[in-house]
């Protein structure tokens, strides 16, 4: 974990994920000074990735509540997080101040990009009926109860009554 010259915490995280176009928007938000956006570091050679073993990988700065919404506030209707391994997750990220109102940013932010995802694909008419149903599955999910919507619902609710 490591303090941004505006004070900020942050953590850096090896990622093969994402689309070489999602960095460079993330780093032009991040270049920006938009607040909680993972910020992905440029190699040697100012490239914001690089090819390891065929693999496209990069690495990005976050603020750990982007990392931690997935222990702390539960991402996978269908996969939560149980007790033991939230307890193991947190041991080896080490200890660290969770911003709750940085944490329902990240979780209203995901829950947002998931839905709209998920839905798109559920009504993607040019889509195979099994993948149309189980997108529309994940948005069921997404929604229910237990689901990242919910979630995110709650967590920025719970800022409101901190107030």
């Amino acid at each position: 974990m490591g303090r941004a010259a505006d004070g900020g915490r942050y953590a850096v995280k090896l990622s093969g994920g994402g689309t070489p176009a999602g960095l460079v928007v993330t780093a032009y938000l991040a270049g920006q000074g938009v607040p909680g956006i993972a910020a992905p570091l440029r190699s040697v050679d100012g490239r914001l990735s690089i090819d390891h073993d065929g693999r496209r990988l990069s690495m990005v700065l976050a603020p750990p509540e982007c990392d931690l919404m997935f222990v702390l506030g539960g991402v996978l209707a269908f996969a939560p997080i149980t007790p033991d391994q939230q307890r193991a997750v947190l041991a080896g990220y080490g200890t660290t101040e969770v911003d709750r109102a940085r944490l329902a940013w990240f979780l209203a932010v995901r829950a947002l990009d998931d839905l709209s995802d998920w839905t798109r694909q559920a009504l993607d008419l040019d889509a195979e009926a099994a993948d149309r149903s189980r997108a529309a599955r994940i948005v069921r999910g997404l929604v229910s109860p237990v689901g990242l919507v919910s979630l995110a619902d709650a967590a920025l609710r719970d800022l409101d009554r901190q107030r």
